[in-house]
């Protein structure tokens, strides 16, 4: 799997900052975290399943692709490809790319979520987000956007939470959007400073699938989860990671990206924060990629929301005799599930390794489509 920015649009054009310290930067636990020291993998997961996505001429789905999914499909975008479309269980239904420069098309998007039975397609630097229906591909509405919001997460029903990029003429970084009339209710972060960079494998939002109903949020070289709701956003977490190395002590609205970006892209930190989920019971779990001697490292850290210490898994650096197929960074954590896309040829090659016969019975090659696999957080 490549960047989040190259999967999207490769000429990704991000990212401003911040939110306000008086709004944004008050409250919320300090959840100390060890990059260092590892703990067992039975200590995260308790099982998995995956999902063999149908190959065939139609439903090719490109390395590029970045993935969503809902409770009844499986969706993958590229540029290349643009959309296609899968059932649960891997059967290909559909795909369509209306890439172009009309009214109902996009020239690239930025990002995407699926409700329901439609995609919401946002072209952020186009200032607008379009609705297709799944199955058809039919464009169902446009709604103009009044910024350069290049990210999307749905809120409620009517509402989506929505985060800014490069240039935006809001100077805000997150917004309150409401589907029905078109307008920007609240206004959440505002920035000092702009810059353009290509800032990769980062989204504003990073957990709007968990079980408390909030849309959960993350700035660019910060080190806070940010809950965000209608009237509110506000830091929930704090993450303090135990490197020597660390980030500028000043508040998120005067962050200089680019200067951050330069001093900071090699060093041996945390770049970004990924996917958060919420358990039930409030055992929480949070994603994050850290640069290593071994370049970009995704670990996952587990902790409970009124604690201040965490357990920290390391991937991709070995397999795991009970979970061999957990590797790469993941694309989504949901309903309890860390979803990973695996490239077919390594699914195969560790299935032999681990002599497993999982596979059989599908029409699996190494060309194949990637394997969705769903390992189940323990609670």
């Amino acid at each position: 799997m490549t960047n989040f920015a190259k999967n999207f649009i490769y000429i990704f054009l991000i990212l401003l900052t911040g939110c306000s310290t008086s709004e944004n930067n008050s409250g919320g636990n300090v959840i100390n975290i060890k990059v260092d020291e590892f703990s067992p993998v039975t200590d995260f997961f308790d099982s998995y399943k995956f999902v063999v996505l149908e190959t065939t001429d139609e439903s090719l789905v490109s390395n590029e692709s970045i993935f969503r999914t809902s409770d009844r499909y499986i969706i993958s975008y590229s540029p290349n490809n643009g959309f296609v479309i899968f059932d649960n269980e891997g059967k290909y239904l559909n795909s369509f790319d209306h890439t172009g420069e009309g009214p109902e098309e996009y020239v690239g998007l930025t990002d995407f979520y699926i409700k329901n039975e439609t995609i919401y397609a946002v072209a952020g630097f186009f200032k607008k987000i379009l609705e297709y229906g799944v199955i058809d591909g039919e464009c169902l509405a446009v709604h103009p956007i009044d910024g350069e919001y290049v990210y999307a997460s749905p809120l409620t029903d009517e509402t989506v939470v929505l985060g800014a990029a490069y240039n935006s003429s809001t100077l805000y970084n997150f917004a309150i959007f409401d589907l029905n009339s078109d307008t920007t209710l609240k206004v959440f972060a505002p920035y000092n400073n702009r810059a353009s960079l290509i800032l990769g494998n980062f989204n504003s939002f990073v957990g709007a699938n968990t079980s408390d109903g909030i849309v959960y949020g993350v700035l660019p070289y910060n080190d806070n989860l940010y809950a965000i709701t209608s009237d509110t956003c506000e830091v929930c977490e704090t993450y303090a990671f135990n490197t020597s190395y660390k980030l500028p002590d000043i508040s998120p609205e005067d962050l200089q990206v680019y200067e951050t970006w330069e001093k900071v892209r090699f060093e041996r930190m945390v770049q970004r924060l990924l996917c958060f989920y919420k358990m039930p019971s409030g055992v929480c779990y949070q994603a994050f990629e850290i640069m290593s001697e071994y370049g970009l490292i995704p670990m996952i850290c587990r902790y409970d929301s009124d604690k201040k210490g965490a357990e920290t898994l390391r991937m991709n650096a070995e397999l795991f005799d009970e979970f061999p197929f957990l590797y790469g960074s993941p694309f989504e954590f949901r309903n309890g599930y860390c979803l990973t896309a695996i490239n077919a040829e390594f699914a195969l090659n560790t299935a032999s390794k681990f002599d497993l016969d999982i596979f059989s019975g599908y029409d699996l090659t190494d060309e194949s489509n990637p394997v969705i696999f769903y390992h189940h957080f323990k609670d």
